[in-house]
């Protein structure tokens, strides 16, 4: 892959949540400018976002390489890697909770315009029990 340096992109991150035991599934979707770089064959998109309870918007980073992705950010980070489960704790307005991230698929794919995109397909486990399945989807353009 080729390094690139710190392009300004729209950034879109979205989250599908399928409930244990509900038949809907709860979408989320965040848009934000980002920077976008790659270093060898990482990817990463630097941002920020605004986080309630927070008096400014603060610094995040996602970073793919191979089958593992990371999301750092104020609330806490996370990592996907199909090899092995992620312990992470994950803050609640009532508390911190622990939750175990079990990932099943992390697939990065370049649009016929060059932009990366990465789907992640996940669950998350409190105490061995399955909280829900999840998929998570970040592009960039």
């Amino acid at each position: 892959m080729d390094e690139k340096g710190g392009e300004k992109i729209q950034l879109r991150i979205t989250g599908t949540h399928y409930p244990v035991g509900e038949a809907e599934p709860v979408t989320t979707v965040q848009e934000t400018e980002a920077s976008f770089f790659r270093k060898g064959e990482a990817c990463y998109w630097l941002y920020e976002e605004v986080t309630e309870g927070m008096p400014k918007p603060t610094k995040a980073r996602i970073k793919h390489k191979g089958n593992v992705l990371e999301l750092v950010r104020h609330s806490g980070n996370m990592i996907f890697d199909e090899k092995m489960p992620y312990r992470a704790e994950y803050r609640t307005p009532f508390g911190t909770m622990l939750l175990d991230i079990v990932t099943r698929s992390v697939e990065r794919s370049v649009t016929p315009e060059g932009n990366v995109q990465v789907k992640v397909c996940y669950t998350l486990e409190n105490e061995g029990r399955a909280v829900g399945e999840y998929e998570l989807y970040i592009c960039g353009n």
